[in-house]
């Protein structure tokens, strides 16, 4: 027949699409949904070393971490920071496609001492993405074990500061947050993430990649 089809052949009506169509769905999906410039925040405190499960944190995080960076896209903007008594911008927030593979090798040679800067270092990166020029969605992830004990800005200040207000409110850097292992502050990290319109999360070695996974869905 004109249509190639051998009429001796039966015809099957449920084929598997071939991976070309399964890839060709999967760009124009990458297409479809909005952009984002994400900037990922590693606590790598000295805490980050104590084992949960048979496993460090640090290197629990930092598989989640990878896993995360695989479930974006190209033209998505990552940057990866790491915090303990200072912040260290690894990298800023720029298109992943080119820098995929030394993101992760950063992300790989992360080492965990030192104390937690955390309320100033989420400020500074939350500065840096308001600053840049971007239509993507824009969003911070952090993950941290502990309490804050070397910030100049208090839990207040920050709540106060990441809140969107006015006519973007809807347009705000959403703050997503990871309180991992025990010792996390909770409360402060719940506070952080509904203020800015994110939302927190309780991280443990075995369920990270998942909470990573959940996180990336929101995009």
């Amino acid at each position: 027949s004109s249509h190639g089809v051998d009429p001796k052949q039966p015809i099957t009506l449920l084929q598997i699409p071939s991976a070309n169509v399964v890839n060709a769905i999967k760009q124009s999906w990458d297409n479809q949904r909005r952009k984002v410039d994400v900037m990922l925040i590693l606590d790598r405190s000295g805490s980050m070393n104590d084992p949960i499960g048979g496993i460090s944190k640090i290197e629990a995080a930092k598989q989640g971490l990878r896993e995360f960076v695989g479930l974006l896209g190209d033209s998505d903007g990552l940057g990866f920071t790491v915090f303990s008594a200072q912040a260290t911008v690894l990298t800023p927030v720029t298109p992943l496609g080119t820098k995929q593979q030394s993101v992760l090798n950063t992300i790989n040679g992360v080492t965990a001492s030192g104390s937690t800067l955390l309320f100033d270092t989420i400020y500074a990166q939350w500065q840096a993405l308001q600053a840049l020029p971007s239509k993507h969605i824009k969003a911070i992830v952090v993950l941290t074990d502990g309490m804050d004990n070397n910030s100049q800005l208090t839990i207040d200040q920050l709540v106060s500061k990441i809140t969107p207000s006015g006519v973007n409110t809807g347009e705000g850097i959403k703050v997503f947050t990871i309180a991992f292992g025990s010792d996390a502050d909770v409360s402060g990290l719940t506070r952080i993430a509904a203020a800015s319109g994110g939302q927190e999360y309780t991280g443990n070695p075995q369920n990270i990649q998942q909470v990573y996974l959940q996180i990336s869905e929101f995009f």
